[in-house]
């Protein structure tokens, strides 16, 4: 541990806090636990219930294991050299980071908290908005927060394995900070996966849910109750997702909404919530903006033929078709 910093000060001090409370800890259970054995032991009908466990015999020659020689110092320090975890401030930039990550994970691409009918326009509308704010975020708030973090915990480190102000790609390529920035990539990488993969299964669930009650219909299937066309056996469990009114004019009988439109409307929804994801920078240009950058590298997110999202768009086609059968 180099105390010689501040941040390095303030880690050892926090870790001797941390280490003299669990001591204490420690040294409380034990003294309750003996305090209580004796109460107990002296009082064998009020604490019938409680039964002292025998304390086996404690073993007063410690046994000695032979190990072989073991070159110690060698492997340390080769583990110091490979390892960027040597740093105080790397580690909490570290810690900073998955902070930031695990926001991301825990947003939604979709609104999926739908409390009344709409129709498809407005449907369609509401979860675009959704998406554009999610985009939003990753591409100024997130990235912003994240350079802001990284920056701020290793601009004092100056000179070294962590040097943020190199300006030659030669000393990048072989210094710690390259790996703990590829390990950063990947850390937004695994978030961003998991928000787009999360996403799109609430999307597909909402989708599903709504239309659960006519998923096993046949095309050939005729109206049970010819009588009363207002009495449904195939209401949803929760309120209808869309709202669509049946329109009488000198042109006929006619929906307001396009039935083929629902599909492909929604279908491209589920896509926009893929698409807004695939344009998010990698934090490496923004904080070695001394490097020359031929391009701007972008993070890997959900491809839009992958086999889990062409299962799931494959059934939220299924479900949108066997809801128009009735």
């Amino acid at each position: 541990i180099d105390e010689g910093t501040f941040i390095g000060k303030q880690w050892y001090q926090r870790r001797v806090r941390g280490l003299q409370k669990q001591i204490s800890l420690d040294y409380q259970r034990a003294h309750n636990r003996i305090t209580f054995d004796q109460i107990a032991s002296t009082l064998p009908g009020s604490f019938s219930f409680v039964t002292i466990p025998e304390v086996g015999e404690i073993c007063k020659a410690a046994e000695r294991i032979d190990v072989p020689t073991y070159p110690f110092h060698k492997q340390f320090d080769s583990f110091i050299f490979n390892s960027f975890l040597t740093r105080p401030e790397a580690i909490i930039a570290l810690g900073d980071v998955r902070a930031e990550c695990n926001k991301v994970s825990a947003k939604d691409l979709f609104q999926t908290q739908i409390t009344k009918s709409m129709r498809l326009e407005e449907f369609e509308q509401t979860q675009n908005q959704s998406c554009m704010q999610v985009q939003s975020y990753l591409k100024d708030t997130w990235l912003a927060t994240l350079c802001t973090r990284v920056t701020s915990s290793l601009r004092d480190v100056g000179k070294g394995w962590f040097n943020i102000e190199e300006n030659k790609w030669e000393v990048y390529e072989i210094s710690k900070l390259r790996k703990f920035m590829e390990l950063v990539k990947f850390a937004m990488q695994d978030s961003l996966r998991y928000l787009v993969e999360t996403s799109l299964v609430n999307f597909c669930q909402i989708i599903t849910d709504t239309t659960i009650s006519v998923l096993k219909l046949e095309e050939e299937m005729e109206w049970p109750h010819k009588d009363n066309l207002a009495i449904s056996p195939f209401a949803p469990l929760k309120n209808p997702l869309f709202v669509v009114d049946l329109i009488l004019d000198h042109e006929g009988i006619r929906y307001s909404t396009p039935l083929e439109n629902f599909e492909a409307t929604i279908v491209s929804v589920f896509d926009r919530g893929i698409f807004v994801t695939q344009s998010i920078p990698q934090l490496e240009k923004r904080v070695l903006n001394k490097l020359f950058w031929a391009g701007s590298p972008m993070l890997e997110s959900v491809g839009a033929h992958e086999p889990h999202v062409v299962l799931l768009r494959e059934n939220i086609r299924k479900c949108i078709r066997q809801a128009l059968i009735p």
